[in-house]
C-alpha cells in the first residue's frame, strides 16, 4: 500500500507512468479489497492528470467502476472523473461520458 502512495509522485516521467500504470492495473485485478481499489484508482487518476497521458483509458476504467456495488468506490470514481474533466477538459471527449449513468448513480445515492 505504501508503494502505491509513492507511485503518485512519478508523474514527471512517461516511462515511469507506463510502468506504474501496469503495476496498479495488476493490483486492481489481484487485490479487489476496497482500500486497494480506492488507493489504486485514485493514484492512476493523479498520474493521468499530472501527465495527461492515458486520459481516455483512465476515463474508461473509472466508468467501469461506476457499476461497483461498493458506494465508496462509485463515489471515488465520480470524483476522479470530475477531477480529470476539470484538469484536462481539452483531452476529454464528451461522447465518452455516460451522462445518463451519472444521473442514475446520483439518484441512487440520494435515496
Amino acid at each position: 500500500l505504501k508503494l502505491i502512495y509513492v507511485l503518485r509522485h512519478m508523474g514527471h516521467d512517461p516511462e515511469m507512468i507506463h510502468e506504474a500504470r501496469k503495476l496498479l492495473q495488476g493490483v486492481l485485478q489481484m487485490i479487489p479489497s476496497h482500500i486497494f481499489v480506492l488507493v489504486s484508482l485514485h493514484t492512476l487518476t493523479i498520474l493521468t492528470t499530472s501527465s495527461l497521458l492515458y486520459v481516455p483509458q483512465q476515463i474508461h476504467l473509472l466508468i467501469e467502476y461506476l457499476d461497483d456495488p461498493r458506494q465508496k468506490i462509485r463515489l471515488l470514481a465520480l470524483r476522479d472523473l470530475r477531477r480529470i474533466v476539470e484538469q484536462s477538459s481539452h483531452h476529454v471527449d464528451p461522447q465518452n461520458l455516460p451522462i445518463e449513468k451519472f444521473i442514475h448513480l446520483l439518484e441512487d445515492t440520494m435515496i
